[in-house]
């Protein structure tokens, strides 16, 4: 079976953008997806569950999981709502606002080695670019909605 170049090329972007993502993000104990929580939270601290589900558009169990993990090293904490106490409130910790700066600089480092054997023009044309197979790869004939994984 072949397969397509371009799939192929897409893929191997995904693994190496990743990889490289996963690396920098170690050096903060973070693990990919877990920074995409945080910064949901850092525009807007005290989001509950579900409201973080569809903000990332994964599946619960995948934002359950990465929520215990970031819980469990302190960088946030789960408490009940006051309106509802059925409801989770995820809130930052100190150490979880903390970590805003040094995720920002990895995300412009990771920017920066992502795009640095690009011209100007070219970095233009992919960003273009990729927004519109994103948006393409969106609709909903594709029937695939988890887009981070832990």
């Amino acid at each position: 079976m072949q397969h397509s170049n371009l799939g192929y090329g897409i893929v191997q972007l995904c693994r190496a953008h990743r990889a490289l993502a996963g690396g920098l993000l170690s050096t903060l104990g973070l693990h990919p997806g877990q920074e995409i929580i945080l910064m949901q939270l850092w525009q807007q601290d005290g989001l509950n569950q579900t409201q973080l589900t569809q903000l990332l558009n994964v599946q619960a169990p995948t934002v359950s999981k990465m929520l215990q993990r970031l819980e469990q090293t302190g960088i946030l904490e789960r408490r009940p709502s006051s309106l509802d106490h059925r409801i989770m409130q995820v809130w930052l910790t100190q150490s979880g606002k903390d970590l805003e700066s040094k995720v920002a600089a990895i995300w412009t480092e990771l920017e920066t080695r992502t795009t640095e054997h690009l011209s100007h023009e070219e970095r233009t044309v992919f960003e273009a670019t990729l927004s519109k197979i994103v948006v393409g790869l969106r609709q909903p004939n594709f029937g695939c909605s988890e887009t981070i994984q832990e």
